[in-house]
């Protein structure tokens, strides 16, 4: 966990590096272990961490798209979603794509004068 809050902190970006790679190379066992720091980044705002964190750790079906995929299309990083997404499930995608369609048809259906 101490790893982690390097990586999140980005204190020691040598760490954050030996962290991506870990991840990227399968050297972490217990992915899953990590989930829970992953919701508290996202609960202290820091939705970009806990995106590459979710993303690197293989963890793209565990949080709901609440959790920091809608709060990064509010800040228009579009490109981190996406990115994001092309490596998730595809069940998730069509899941973010379907939302996304429903919330352009509720914003159309509202006639604000």
């Amino acid at each position: 966990m101490a790893v982690f809050r390097l990586f999140a902190e980005h204190r020691c970006s040598a760490m954050r590096v030996r962290m991506l790679t870990a991840c990227r190379f399968g050297q972490i066992e217990s992915k899953g272990a990590f989930a829970d720091e992953v919701a508290n980044l996202a609960r202290w705002g820091r939705f970009s961490r806990a995106l590459e964190a979710a993303d690197c750790l293989g963890l793209h079906a565990e949080f709901p798209k609440e959790t920091f995929l809608l709060p990064l299309i509010v800040e228009n990083k579009i490109g981190l979603v996406e990115a994001f997404l092309e490596r998730a499930p595809k069940g998730l995608q069509a899941d973010v794509v379907s939302w996304l369609d429903w919330l352009m048809v509720r914003k159309s259906s509202l006639h604000v004068p």
